[in-house]
């Protein structure tokens, strides 16, 4: 699980460790991490890029739109490029040193 690895990198359980609802997540099993994850990156990700990603009955979809790239290389590089720049973002709104260029 994604998510739950980019939390238990050192740095990035900054926001993790400052709130008092998940301040224990080190010692959260997979079911409360996926109930963090419907709350958190993908309620954000169909609210504000709902032409880009849904979720519904359980499942969370990339646009039908998309599809057809899916397997594209060129694709999945740019998809990687933008979490990478999300992820040094995160790094620089809090004043933090990335360690390597990706997550």
């Amino acid at each position: 699980m994604n998510f739950k690895l980019f939390y238990q990198n050192g740095s990035n359980q900054i926001d993790m460790l400052r709130t008092k609802t998940t301040k224990d997540f080190m010692s959260w099993d997979d079911k409360t991490y996926f109930s963090k994850i419907k709350r958190m990156p993908i309620k954000y990700l169909t609210e504000s890029h709902g032409d880009f990603f849904s979720y519904k009955d359980e499942v969370f979809y990339i646009s039908n739109d998309l599809e057809q790239y899916m397997n594209n290389t060129t694709f999945i590089k740019h998809i990687e490029d933008a979490i990478n720049m999300r992820v040094k973002q995160y790094y620089r709104n809090r004043k933090l040193t990335l360690k390597g260029d990706k997550i």
